[in-house]
């Protein structure tokens, strides 16, 4: 509950009318004057205070709508992990156990396919004779 300035202000009209004194009449005036400041600094302020809230609103809006398209990327990543570790699940080769034959034989089946090589090239070349 505020106060009626149009109200208060007719109010000293009132008295203004009736008052006789010149001196009276004057200050009754500069009151009328400065009660319509304040009533119009009050309404500046609210206007400001109304504008504030209003810019504090759409911001509010602008970050619910940035929070919501963050969700949808983390979710949208979220499935794209899961997509990639269903692929690499099923397309990572089992783990075989190696055993040192095995080994030997591949690092001998490394070296056969140097020497082939070697022996294949033209001109000088060095090939190796023994494991020894």
């Amino acid at each position: 509950m505020g106060i009626d300035v149009e109200d208060l202000q007719k109010r000293v009209n009132v008295i203004q009318a009736r008052v006789a004194d010149a001196q009276l009449k004057d200050s009754l005036k500069g009151i009328n004057n400065d009660v319509r400041a304040l009533a119009q600094e009050r309404d500046d302020e609210r206007n400001r205070l109304q504008t504030t809230v209003n810019q504090n609103l759409a911001t509010i809006t602008q970050l619910q709508v940035s929070a919501a398209n963050l969700q949808q990327t983390n979710a949208d990543q979220l499935k794209t992990i899961a997509d990639l570790k269903k692929r690499l699940e099923t397309t990572a080769p089992a783990v075989s156990s190696v055993t040192p034959l095995s080994l030997a034989n591949s690092f001998k089946s490394v070296i056969d396919t140097i020497q082939t090589q070697a022996r294949q090239t033209p001109g000088v070349a060095t090939t190796i004779k023994s494991m020894d």
